[in-house]
């Protein structure tokens, strides 16, 4: 099977990138929000899959990969063990069966493009927690998936 460990940094940047696209164009899809993320999700769960069999049925050795971010020398980078890996099946499996689940739930709710962007940006941001190899990389992520907490939270912020 292909080698997938070198595109585990498409797992939390598809997500990331689907709460943009949810964002910025939810409103405008078939259904109006949520097939955007849906997907994107379930490519990163795919990866994720893909990963976790060439770590634990082919036997490839784990790994990291790290990219220079600024020029001071703050990387980037994520880790491709087994932990990490089956973190990542569990978290964009269960994303996934929640975003599922929400497309029928909030199909009458105007703002289902918004929740949708911030279930993807939570899912970035847990999955870029699981994979990150520096604690700055760690902190900002940790950061996220507490912002989106609060947001999700709160989404029904008003009564009818």
């Amino acid at each position: 099977m292909l080698d997938l460990r070198p595109y585990a940094y498409l797992i939390p940047l598809l997500p990331l990138s689907g709460f943009l696209l949810e964002l910025f164009f939810g409103k405008y899809t078939w259904r109006r929000g949520g097939i955007i993320a849906n997907i994107l999700i379930f490519i990163s769960m795919l990866i994720s899959f893909g990963i976790f069999y060439n770590l634990y049925f082919e036997g490839l050795p784990y790994t990291e990969y790290s990219w220079q971010w600024f020029y001071p020398g703050i990387v980037l980078g994520v880790v491709v063990d087994p932990l990490s890996i089956a973190m990542c099946c569990m978290v964009s499996f269960v994303s996934l069966l929640i975003h599922i689940y929400a497309l029928g739930y909030m199909d009458e709710d105007p703002s289902k493009a918004l929740y949708f962007a911030e279930t993807a940006l939570f899912t970035g941001g847990m999955l870029g927690l699981v994979l990150s190899n520096n604690l700055i990389q760690l902190f900002i992520f940790w950061e996220l998936v507490g912002l989106c907490s609060y947001l999700l939270i709160g989404f029904w912020y008003y009564k009818p």
